[in-house]
């Protein structure tokens, strides 16, 4: 059994030389998108039927519902565009970080496509991760960062993830 050196960590050579990670291409990466998408909107209307139904049921008058929740199903305004952006980013941080830290790196779209988010080590990524990724997808023009060098977008280069398939990945036992 090899054993090298790296950052002054042991590793088991015998360990890591069974590891191989095939990033996911880009077409799988957008079947994800569009297929997660779904469920993140049916999210949002939920919060926001929600909002609403709560603070009808709590005032006497309609007229003395808060401006905000209006804003909430007014997408004609600059409050109601502003209040979907801001729904649209509160949803994407709980869609993604809570499915995929509970399921182990996989969505909804990437359990259909059979791929995965893991460490560059090949490891199931850990709640930090998760987070992270969730909030890097809410940096502006975050999707356009695919057509860049490498594999993956921000959300995966800037938390040490990369998506993989997962019928022709190796994992770590």
């Amino acid at each position: 059994m090899e054993e090298i050196i790296e950052h002054g960590d042991t590793i088991d050579r015998s360990l890591t030389d069974e590891i191989e990670l095939d990033p996911a291409n880009n077409w799988l990466r957008l079947g994800n998108a569009v297929i997660d998408y779904i469920p993140r909107f049916g999210i949002a209307y939920l919060i926001v039927t929600a909002l609403v139904a709560y603070y009808i049921s709590k005032v006497e008058y309609l007229e003395d519902i808060p401006a905000w929740v209006y804003s909430l199903v007014d997408t004609e305004s600059l409050a109601g565009r502003f209040a979907d952006i801001v729904l649209g980013y509160v949803t994407i941080i709980i869609y993604y970080t809570l499915f995929e830290y509970f399921s182990k790196g996989k969505s909804l779209g990437k359990y259909i496509t059979q791929t995965r988010a893991v460490g560059l080590d090949g490891q199931k990524i850990n709640f930090r991760q998760s987070l992270l990724r969730s909030l890097c997808r809410c940096i502006p023009f975050e999707p356009l960062s695919f057509f860049g060098e490498g594999p993956g977008g921000w959300h995966d280069r800037l938390t040490d993830t990369v998506v993989i398939n997962e019928r022709t990945s190796k994992l770590p036992g």
